[in-house]
């Protein structure tokens, strides 16, 4: 019997990125895939437009949050709207992406099933057909120092990347991105959900840690991918200042609340962001 999977998208005005994205999902075979759809509190005809056009079809459910509290608290509140019902995975997706394999759901499950004390899996995600950003390693206060220093940043992307060269097909790793990836139904709801304290970026870094935590480990599956238009929903509705300025917010409240870094770490790095943040301001 084929498992049962949710995939739940977030969407916050782009819908008709969302309808387009939910056929692709719903074309996986072999595989019994139901889709729910958060609308983060659009402001526009999202949620109207997403319930009209799937009104009929009883795999696609269409919610809409109370507020737009950012991607962890959209997230979380889809999470906890099917928390009791009978999924054997959830995959968590941006609605911004295009899956050319039909069998990819399929073999993300077959694949998870085998590996050692899994938390989440991802394939590799690419852009225009190029790996970008598929994994990379817990960040600690000195690696996000020396990615913010230009003449130490391809030291940094040196060491906290992963070779994906490898001859294995799949291998662990920390930190996979938010764009998609798929778990064990109960993992997510035994880490804590998702840390709404951030409005967007850094959550996988903060999942990544607590997978540690609990003795688990994530994996990236390298001979699968998908394709993903980076940040194209973000950047169409923040300027390039703020995403900054929350990621910043994001990677400071890492490393206070969970890292635990020391407090002249902390100075250097709340220092280079804002130059950084003053540089773009001028």
């Amino acid at each position: 019997m084929n498992p049962k999977v949710l995939v739940l998208i977030l969407n916050y005005k782009s819908y008709q990125d969302t309808i387009n994205y939910t056929y692709n999902i719903l074309n996986q075979k072999n595989i019994n895939v139901d889709v729910l759809i958060v609308d983060n509190d659009s402001q526009n005809s999202s949620f109207e437009n997403l319930s009209k056009e799937f009104v009929n079809n009883s795999r696609v459910r269409v919610i809409e949050s109370e507020k737009n509290g950012g991607y962890a608290y959209g997230n979380n509140f889809g999470l906890k709207y099917i928390e009791k019902e009978d999924y054997n995975y959830i995959v968590i997706s941006n609605n911004d992406i295009i899956i050319d394999d039909e069998l990819l759901l399929y073999k993300l499950t077959e694949r998870y099933s085998s590996l050692h004390k899994p938390a989440f899996l991802s394939p590799v995600q690419t852009n225009k057909g190029l790996p970008y950003s598929a994994a990379w390693k817990i960040p600690t206060i000195q690696s996000d120092i020396f990615s913010n220093i230009p003449i130490l940043n391809k030291l940094y992307k040196k060491f906290n990347s992963y070779n994906l060269n490898s001859e294995d097909v799949t291998i662990p790793v920390d930190v996979l991105p938010g764009s998609f990836y798929l778990f064990k139904k109960e993992i997510i709801y035994n880490l804590g959900l998702l840390d709404e304290a951030t409005f967007l970026y850094g959550e996988e870094r903060i999942l990544a840690y607590k997978i540690k935590k609990m003795n688990l480990q994530n994996y990236l599956a390298l001979d699968l991918s998908y394709e993903h238009e980076q940040s194209k929903t973000i950047s169409s509705n923040l300027s390039k200042l703020k995403m900054i300025k929350l990621s910043h917010e994001s990677s400071i409240y890492y490393h206070q609340h969970y890292k635990k870094s020391s407090k002249l770490g902390i100075f250097i790095l709340k220092t280079l962001y804002s130059i950084i943040q003053n540089r773009l301001n001028n």
